[in-house]
Parts: structure tokens; sequence; C-alpha cells
């Protein structure tokens, strides 16, 4: 498997992958930190620089917003959104209460292209740090 980076890689890899009959998830990752007075809200409520705000199949047609520099629109080949759809999950405490919008975050760096084990690689939980040994 081959992975371009920068902006060929960018638009060379969906049409690639889109060729072959393969799938690819693209992950809109929240881009920067919102931040609110009461720590609650801050905590519970606001979108925070790495959570993971939808999972769509490639080729989703995003909106304008999702295009700006708030978001970075992550592209995985050769895997199915389906596979990803649980970092859309909120982090709830022992109660089932909100304690942050998303469990998990991703540290991205800028790439708009990445392997599924970069991805994995880049995974943070909310509350502990993921590898490869550990689910959780």
């Amino acid at each position: 498997m081959f992975i371009i980076r920068g902006v060929a890689g960018f638009l060379a890899a969906p049409l690639f992958y889109w060729y072959r009959g393969l799938k690819m998830a693209e992950i809109l990752v929240f881009n920067r930190n919102n931040t609110h007075p009461d720590p609650k809200i801050d905590a519970e409520a606001m979108w925070k620089l790495g959570d993971v705000v939808v999972v769509k199949e490639d080729g989703h047609p995003w909106g304008k917003e999702e295009l700006t520099s708030t978001f970075l629109i992550v592209k995985i080949p050769g895997a199915p959104a389906a596979k990803f759809i649980e970092y859309e999950l909120p982090d709830l405490d022992e109660n089932g209460f909100p304690v942050a919008k998303r469990l998990y975050k991703l540290n991205v760096d800028g790439s708009k292209t990445i392997s599924e084990p970069e991805l994995l690689s880049s995974i943070e939980s909310k509350r502990v740090k993921l590898d490869a040994n550990n689910s959780k």
C-alpha cells in the first residue's frame, strides 16, 4: 500500500480507491478548541481539538462550513466508515451522563490522507491513552 502525501495525495488517493472499488472512510475532525467560562459546560458541551465530529464513506458531499479550517477531513484509504463509527460516541460517566462531546480524540498533524495503522496510533481516549495492545 502506498500513501501520497500533500495536495497530490489528498486528490489522488480517493481516485485510486474509487477506481479499484475499495471503500474509504472520511472522518470530520474538529480542528480548534472551543471554550466556555463555565468548566462544566466547557468539558461537556464544547467541541475540542481532535474531536471526531462524524464518520462518513468517501464521496460524502461536505458542506461549506465543513470545508473551512475549523475542521479537518481525514481520509483512511481501504477502510469502510463503519469500522470507525464508534469514534462518534460521547464520553459518559458511570451514570450515563455526558462528560465530554466525544470519548476519543485524534492527534492528527494536519495530514489529510493517512493509513489505518497511522490513524489507530493517533487515537487517544479522553480518559486513557490507547495503544495497539490496549483497546481502551
